[in-house]
């Protein structure tokens, strides 16, 4: 008998806030991955935990701001091939204003457009927020 090896994913999942034509970006620091780049607030879904806690957890723990389950909207999911699963949501109204709460581990945290930002945003975030302004909730990347 022949076993077969199972893949094991990660699970994150991005909040993607937006004011006056800008999104919320935190930029990396202190991190394995793209140190000094930009990102959304974001975290990996713990085990025994849904993305839609995940993501009002990280929201909290990441930006201070609470987030009631009702006010988040699912916008995009992406599959990366090595071996993440990234799901995108949006809240219609939070409680709080954005505020930088682990400076241990964001650098900055600002309202700008992608292009304000340039080739300084992650690029499977950039993706994603292209994808979503064109309605789009579903895409892979080869992630190579």
């Amino acid at each position: 008998m022949t076993t077969t090896e199972r893949l094991r994913v990660r699970v994150a999942v991005y909040l993607v806030l937006e004011k006056d034509g800008k999104y919320l970006f935190a930029q990396r620091k202190n991190t394995d991955y793209r140190e000094g780049f930009y990102s959304l607030p974001a975290g990996h879904v713990d085990p025994g935990e849904l993305p839609t806690e995940a993501m009002i957890r990280e929201a909290k723990e990441e930006i201070g701001v609470t987030i009631a389950s009702s006010d988040l909207i699912f916008l995009h999911a992406m599959y990366r091939k090595d071996v993440y699963v990234n799901y995108f949501f949006t809240a219609t109204k939070w409680q709080g204003e954005p505020t930088n709460m682990e400076p241990e581990k964001c650098g900055d945290l600002r309202w700008a457009t992608l292009a304000e930002l340039g080739d300084k945003v992650v690029e499977e975030v950039a993706a994603a927020l292209l994808l979503i302004k064109q309605g789009i909730v579903f895409s892979e990347m080869s992630g190579e």
